[in-house]
């Protein structure tokens, strides 16, 4: 199993991102530092979860949950070579995110830990 850190610059230096076998990228985000880039970005969520955004009390957590959110649909619209509008996050019953499978796109593994920050978002396309 090979790993691969990123941060908050590579979001902008990477358009199309590749996972080789057994690979997994972390991506270590700070939301402080992408502010900008997700008020312009809101759009991307749908209105579930800006209904979810608008319920948490505090700034900082209404961002976390955002930067969350839109980042993971753009990260993996990059890892999937798809319009971040095609990507839809459903939830499992404990509340782990996943992708359906969307025509023969490969299918990816993910989650995100969004407590602190640096948010964390691990991406990978084994399954075991």
């Amino acid at each position: 199993m090979k790993i691969k850190k990123f941060v908050n610059e590579n979001i902008f230096k990477i358009n199309k991102l590749r996972l080789l076998p057994e690979e997994i990228h972390i991506w270590c985000i700070k939301w402080e530092l992408l502010t900008a880039f997700i008020l312009k970005n809101w759009n991307m969520m749908n209105e579930f979860e800006k209904r979810k955004i608008d319920g948490f009390k505090f700034y900082e957590d209404k961002m976390r949950c955002a930067t969350g959110k839109i980042l993971t649909k753009l990260l993996l619209s990059r890892y999937l070579n798809l319009d971040n509008t095609k990507i839809e996050i459903y939830h499992g019953m404990y509340g782990k995110p996943y992708l359906k499978q969307i025509g023969k796109v490969p299918l990816l593994q993910f989650n995100l830990s969004g407590s602190n920050s640096p948010q964390l978002c691990c991406v990978t396309n084994f399954f075991k």
